[in-house]
C-alpha cells in the first residue's frame, strides 16, 4: 500500500511549522512501537515535551527490523528547511558529546521528513562517519514513507491528524485478507474463491485502464473474497490497491492520494467520483439486479469447492454436508461452517448486508 508520497509528507510538516517537531516525534515513535515486538525501552518526548533535553529519543529492542537495528539506538529529528546543515550540526554535538552512551555499541539514527536532494549523497555521508557509532543512518522522506506506507494503522493515524480530522477505516490487501479469512473458523483458503474462475481472475488483473470495475457473484461476501484473493495472488503492484470499509473513508483517501485502486469492501451503488487517476472496484451479490457487471463470478463447482474445504482443513464428512446444506452460497457457509460460533448476530442484521437473508431462506432453517 503506498498511499503516502513523499511531497504529501513534506506539505503535512510545511503546513504545520508551529507543531513540526511534535509531529515528526510522535510519527517515529508510533512507527516503532507498531513495527516492532520486543521493545526493551523507548524514550521519545512528543507534543509539548520534544524540547526535553538529551537526544530526541533512544530505543532498545532484542530484534532488528527493516527500519530499526537490535539493541540500544539514539534518534534525532530535523525539520529545518535546510536538513543537511541540521544532521551536521546534531551529528557533531552528539559525536562529541555522546551523553554517556556507547557509541561502540550504539546505532545512530537522524530523520528528516524531507527528500534529500544534495551533491552528496546518503550514503557518502553515512561511509564519511563510518565507525564512528555501531551504525549511523539518515533517513530521508522517501525511506520515511515506505515505512508508514508499510504500517496502515500509522498512516491512517496521520491522514486523520492532519486531513480534516474524520475517522478513516483502510487498510492493505496483504491485511485485508488475513482479517477476511478469519470470519471462518477454520479460515478461508484463497481456493475458495479463485478455483475455477482463472478466467475472471486474469479477467480483473487486465482492467488496469478502467477507472470502475464491477464485480457481482450470488454473495457481496463471495465478490468481495475473490477480488481480494486474486489482487493478493495476481497483481505484481498490489502496493498500489487500498481497501476501504466505508465511504467516509474513501471519499477522503480519493481527494487526497493519487493513482491508487480502491477495493470497497461495502456495499455501495451510488454514483461514484474518482480524482486524482484514482479507480476503484465494488462488489454486489444477486440482489442488484439493476447492476451491469464487468466481471460476473458463477459459483464454484462441487468437485472444486470440495477441494477449497478441504484445503481449509474441514474433513470428508462434513465437506459433503456442507456442500449439500449451503448449495455453496458463501454467505450460507459462513453460517454452516463448524467453528464458526464468534459471530453474535446474522450476517444480513445490517440493512446493507440484507441480501445475505435471501439464500438462506431456501436453506434448512436458519442457525440461531
Amino acid at each position: 500500500m503506498k498511499l503516502l508520497n513523499s511531497h504529501m509528507l513534506e506539505t503535512i510538516v510545511a503546513n504545520n511549522k508551529r507543531d513540526s517537531a511534535g509531529i515528526l516525534s510522535e510519527l517515529v515513535k508510533r512507527l516503532i512501537i507498531s513495527s516492532m515486538q520486543n521493545i526493551s525501552s523507548i524514550r521519545i518526548p512528543d507534543k509539548d515535551d520534544v524540547w526535553a533535553p538529551g537526544f530526541d529519543g533512544k530505543v532498545e529492542c532484542a530484534e532488528s527490523t527493516r527500519y530499526v537495528s537490535s539493541g540500544k539506538s539514539v534518534w534525532e529529528f530535523g525539520t529545518n528547511e535546510d536538513s543537511l546543515s541540521k544532521i551536521n550540526e546534531d551529528y557533531s554535538k552528539r559525536n562529541e558529546n555522546s551523553l554517556g552512551e556507547d557509541k561502540a555499541t550504539t546505532a545512530f539514527y537522524l530523520v528528516v521528513p524531507k527528500i534529500w536532494s544534495y551533491s552528496q549523497s546518503i550514503s557518502d555521508w553515512e561511509n564519511e562517519h563510518k565507525g564512528e557509532w555501531a551504525k549511523v543512518h539518515i533517513i530521508d522522506a522517501s525511506e520515511l514513507c515506505d515505512w508508514i506506507n508499510s504500517l496502515p494503522s500509522v498512516c491512517c493515524w496521520l491522514f486523520e491528524k492532519y486531513y480534516d480530522q474524520e475517522i478513516l477505516s483502510f487498510t492493505s490487501v496483504n491485511k485485508a485478507w488475513e482479517q477476511f479469512s478469519k470470519k471462518a473458523n477454520p479460515q478461508f483458503s484463497q481456493e475458495l474463491f479463485l478455483l475455477g474462475r482463472e478466467i475472471e481472475t486474469e479477467l480483473l488483473n487486465s482492467r488496469s485502464n478502467n477507472r470502475i470495475t464491477r464485480v457481482q457473484s450470488n454473495s457481496h461476501v463471495d465478490a468481495v473474497g475473490f477480488v481480494i484473493a486474486s489482487v493478493l495472488l495476481h497483481r505484481e503492484h498490489k502496493e498500489t490497491f487500498v481497501v476501504v470499509d466505508d465511504e467516509t473513508t474513501f471519499k477522503q483517501l480519493n481527494r487526497i492520494v493519487e493513482n491508487q485502486t480502491f477495493i470497497f469492501l461495502f456495499h455501495y451503488d451510488g454514483d461514484v467520483y474518482l480524482e486524482h487517476n484514482n479507480s476503484a472496484i465494488l462488489c454486489f451479490s444477486d440482489v442488484d439486479v439493476s447492476i451491469k457487471p464487468d466481471i460476473r463470478l458463477n459459483k464454484l463447482s462441487k468437485s472444486n469447492f470440495e477441494i477449497a474445504l478441504k484445503k481449509m482443513g474441514v474433513g470428508n464428512i462434513e465437506t459433503s454436508r456442507l456442500n449439500k446444506f449451503t448449495d455453496r452460497n458463501i454467505a450460507t457457509l459462513l453460517r454452516k461452517i463448524p467453528g464458526t460460533v464468534n459471530i453474535t448476530k446474522p450476517l444480513w442484521a445490517d440493512e446493507s448486508d440484507m441480501s445475505y437473508l435471501i439464500p438462506m431462506l431456501f436453506m434448512r432453517k436458519i442457525n440461531r
